[in-house]
């Protein structure tokens, strides 16, 4: 490797920056600018670096200066493009949509099939306008991103919604976890279009999801796997809200929708008890703009008879040896999804960030709040409302400004001294009334 060639830098920092590694995204920037100082590229991989974090506005420096560079260079076209890209998610999270919009009409004039600036728009409409028919028919730019690049989905197979006449058909999870979960809701409509459902979820939500009404059978099954020839038609579940013309007054048909066997149930309730508030937390997701530092939950950690319990699973729980607040740990034994819901379903509240732990507690109809970034992912609809239609047993809490953790947990204690703890409790739990 040549040590003077800027290239393998801009490959870690692009690399870091996909994987939600800003900081290590952002050095390998800079080595690759010590290198070649007039670098787009280079400049690109700091703005992304900036997402999500309180430095997200000198992101807009570090485009201004690549798009420079680029035209100093003659770049092609696509580099202008890609750091359009970046611009729209910089604007939108600033929840600055009229600047997104511009600068998506321009990605688009550049390529008129932009994936980015198409699929961005779409999350845009339900920020905008909430849960619309027309945000669910913008919502299929989705497949610009997710199947362009994937010829073993067979489009030939999707269902479009008409009767099943008793077909079988594969209902796979097309998103992550928390979507798998979101989602699940949609099969006992599918199931009563007269056809056998078969869900295909990733292995860890197989045993969960057998609790969902309608479905027939539960499959270990990625949206990366060629699909079983043995399926007359497939659908994914972002295509069912679609289908089914969801609006936010048919969005929570049935709540819950998912369960956990009693059994698994009562030993937890028997090891949390009913002293106090007892909240189980999560602080971590699979992207780093949604995920806030445990040490930022110790205000509510310092309020009287409130006892905080870790239902973080994997990522994250190298923080809880840090921690200089109470916090009892749950998650002492194999990371199961059905264990954790047990767990929510023996606690008075549960607070986690933008991760499957919020939609599960919410799919099993549990009192949650969420810690959400400044401005929303497209699931939670229009940027300042505190409620979800999907979810009636959830509250939202958002950043004050993009990055601010504290302000989010601020209202959450300010919340609980409403009356005190005994009146959050009586709120949270009827029967301790």
């Amino acid at each position: 490797m040549d040590p003077r060639s800027a290239a393998p830098y801009l490959l870690v920092g692009i690399v870091a920056a996909c994987a939600g590694e800003p900081e290590i995204a952002r050095v390998n920037a800079i080595r690759a600018l010590e290198r070649d100082p007039g670098s787009p590229f280079a400049q690109l991989i700091l703005a992304r670096a900036c997402l999500g974090s309180k430095c997200v506005k000198e992101g807009l420096k570090h485009l201004q200066r690549g798009r420079w560079f680029a035209h100093l260079r003659g770049d092609p076209l696509s580099m202008f493009s890609d750091l359009l890209a970046v611009e729209i998610q910089i604007w939108q999270s600033l929840r600055e949509f009229s600047k997104a919009e511009g600068a998506i009409q321009a990605a688009l004039r550049i390529q008129p099939d932009h994936a980015i600036a198409l699929w961005t728009r779409a999350k845009m409409t339900f920020q905008r306008e909430g849960m619309t028919l027309a945000a669910w028919e913008r919502f299929e730019a989705r497949y610009g991103v997710r199947y362009t690049s994937a010829p073993f989905i067979p489009l030939d197979r999707m269902w479009d919604g008409s009767p099943l006449n008793g077909r079988r058909i594969l209902v796979f999870g097309d998103g992550g976890l928390g979507d798998a979960v979101m989602f699940v809701r949609y099969a006992e409509l599918v199931k009563a279009r007269g056809g056998r459902v078969v869900l295909g979820v990733a292995p860890e939500l197989v045993e969960l999801m057998r609790s969902a009404p309608g479905v027939d059978s539960v499959v270990n099954y990625s949206s990366d796997d060629p699909i079983p020839d043995e399926f007359d038609l497939i659908v994914p579940m972002y295509g069912l809200p679609k289908i089914f013309n969801t609006t936010e007054e048919t969005a929570a048909p049935r709540i819950p929708y998912l369960s956990v066997p009693a059994e698994r149930v009562e030993p937890w309730r028997q090891r949390i008890g009913r002293e106090g508030l007892n909240i189980g937390i999560g602080w971590a997701a699979s992207g780093f703009q949604r995920s806030l530092p445990l040490a930022e939950f110790a205000p509510l950690a310092e309020l009287p008879r409130v006892q905080l319990y870790s239902l973080q699973r994997i990522a994250g729980v190298e923080q809880l040896p840090e921690a200089t607040f109470q916090i009892t740990d749950l998650q002492d034994g194999p990371a199961d999804i059905v264990e954790t819901g047990a767990m929510i379903l023996a606690l008075d509240l549960v607070i986690g960030v933008d991760s499957l732990l919020v939609h599960l507690a919410g799919a099993l109809g549990r009192p949650i709040w969420a810690a959400l970034l400044h401005c929303p992912d497209w699931r939670w609809l229009q940027v300042d409302r505190r409620d979800s239609p999907r979810y009636p047993t959830i509250r939202l809490f958002r950043q004050a400004a993009p990055g601010d953790w504290g302000s989010v947990i601020a209202q959450m204690v300010a919340e609980l001294r409403v009356g005190g703890v005994n009146a959050a409790v009586t709120r949270l739990r009827p029967e301790a009334a």
